[in-house]
């Protein structure tokens, strides 16, 4: 690869084009700036491809499938309904491509350029994009970064397409499991477990840790797993899952010391997310990096700590969204709770939608760093 020295000007650069990524974008082209956003894949994210709207799909299609029963007491009479996971997959994929089409109406409609590629800093005013074998330099007067976070899994399990499964992967498979296993504390896994359970698995779900919520809210979640007929093993540590003739093993270590093995056709896990910085050169700008890997805030900042279950948010909206439209107003020095007169600005969110690590900040001309607000799970 040759790189010349040819660059293009931009005015505002966003890299990434999830939640956080095209609403910053839009919002700082609502406010007359010229904005290129960077996406290596479609955009919408992993929010929209692999993660919130795949799972609402599957969570909206199990409460409705849920009602027939009640309805047939009351007395309303049909045939037999059976889960065609088949068919709600073409449903999820339809329903991906028209809200797909809408964000690059929405882009296209407030001249929000798009640049397919991945992006990295080369310096504190320009980036380097490579896409294939093409490969282009621009010089940006502010930069917003929204590049998510990706899962990272527990040693010990052998993942495969079929039966051992990562939590975006179920969302994608054409039948029902017979016995599903799920190994997890957070919310995806609770809300796989109680999916499932209704569209007919027999579930056994895992807690690796006890849950954060209080004593009234586990009581009450306890009580729906028991009426769900979902089997519960507390605080117990996966050792192993592998797959052997069509089962799938698991062992997990509980807190006396026993071995517990369990057999199922499936096997579920959610990973620990970790944000995708690595690979953005941000060792060439003025930042720290955590030891967990999150881009450092300043004291000023805010930190939202409370964990919740169900669709986050802030200020009545989501924090990817809600973030994003900050990130795009600091840019453009408007004073949004003190992102004024940014010149690099943060919106990460880690873990699409509910149980998301979100940062959203800015570098500032006249400032080490400018307030930063971030939501740590």
């Amino acid at each position: 690869m040759v790189v010349g020295e040819i660059a293009e000007d931009k005015d505002i650069v966003v890299i990434g084009g999830g939640p956080g990524g095209y609403h910053a974008a839009i919002r700082a082209a609502n406010l007359g700036r010229q904005v290129t956003l960077i996406e290596r894949e479609d955009l919408g994210g992993t929010c929209l491809h692999k993660g919130c709207i795949p799972s609402k799909v599957f969570t909206h299609f199990a409460q409705e499938f849920k009602k027939t029963k009640h309805l047939k007491e009351m007395g309303m009479e049909f045939g037999e309904v059976k889960a065609n996971l088949a068919t709600l997959q073409q449903y999820k994929n339809k329903k991906i491509t028209q809200l797909r089409t809408g964000i690059e109406s929405l882009c296209k409609s407030n001249q929000v350029e798009i640049v397919k590629g991945s992006a990295y800093f080369l310096s504190e005013s320009r980036v380097g994009v490579e896409h294939g074998h093409e490969f282009s330099l621009f010089n940006f007067k502010e930069a917003i970064v929204a590049t998510g976070g990706d899962f990272h899994y527990p040693e010990g399990v052998k993942f495969d397409a079929d039966r051992i499964l990562k939590e975006r992967e179920i969302f994608q498979l054409g039948e029902i499991p017979g016995e599903l296993i799920v190994y997890g504390a957070d919310y995806i896994s609770l809300e796989i477990a109680s999916v499932f359970s209704i569209l007919g698995s027999n579930v056994t779900l895992i807690f690796h840790e006890e849950s954060a919520f209080d004593s009234s809210i586990k009581k009450e979640l306890y009580r729906q797993f028991k009426k769900q007929k979902i089997n519960v093993i507390r605080t117990a540590i996966l050792q192993t899952a592998s797959e052997t003739d069509g089962l799938v093993r698991v062992k997990v270590k509980k807190d006396n010391g026993e071995i517990v093995s369990i057999e199922g056709t499936h096997f579920v896990t959610s990973g620990q997310v970790k944000p995708n910085l690595p690979e953005l050169g941000l060792d060439r700008l003025p930042l720290n990096i955590t030891e967990r890997g999150y881009i450092e805030t300043d004291p000023g900042g805010t930190d939202l700590d409370p964990p919740y279950m169900g669709d986050r948010r802030c200020h009545g909206r989501s924090v990817p969204r809600s973030q994003g439209d900050q990130a795009g107003e600091g840019s453009c020095g408007s004073d949004c709770r003190g992102t004024g007169g940014s010149r690099f600005a943060v919106c990460s969110h880690g873990r699409t939608d509910e149980s998301s690590h979100c940062v959203c900040g800015t570098y500032g001309r006249g400032s080490p760093w400018g307030r930063v607000f971030s939501h740590r799970e």
